[in-house]
């Protein structure tokens, strides 16, 4: 769910619009924790944020999502065999 959230302004090239969808998910109190997500949802959000970073050149960011995402990912695959 959250990454559709992100995806649908991405491929419309409204890279404004999607940074405001992110910002307005990351600010809201009444979500539950992020970890309590499903992980692929977690992986997706986090994965669309890297790609909104990266078209904002904001590198540090990039690196962040990327290697959060990646051990996601690992720890996933670990626990699933």
């Amino acid at each position: 769910m959250l990454g559709a959230a992100a995806l649908t302004p991405a491929q419309l090239k409204a890279i404004s619009l999607s940074k405001n969808v992110v910002n307005s998910i990351n600010a809201q109190k009444e979500l539950p924790a992020f970890e309590l997500f499903h992980a692929p949802d977690r992986v997706t959000f986090k994965y669309y944020v890297g790609v909104l970073s990266f078209l904002q050149e904001d590198y540090a960011r990039v690196r962040y999502h990327a290697r959060s995402t990646f051990h996601e990912l690992t720890i996933n695959r670990q626990t699933l065999t």
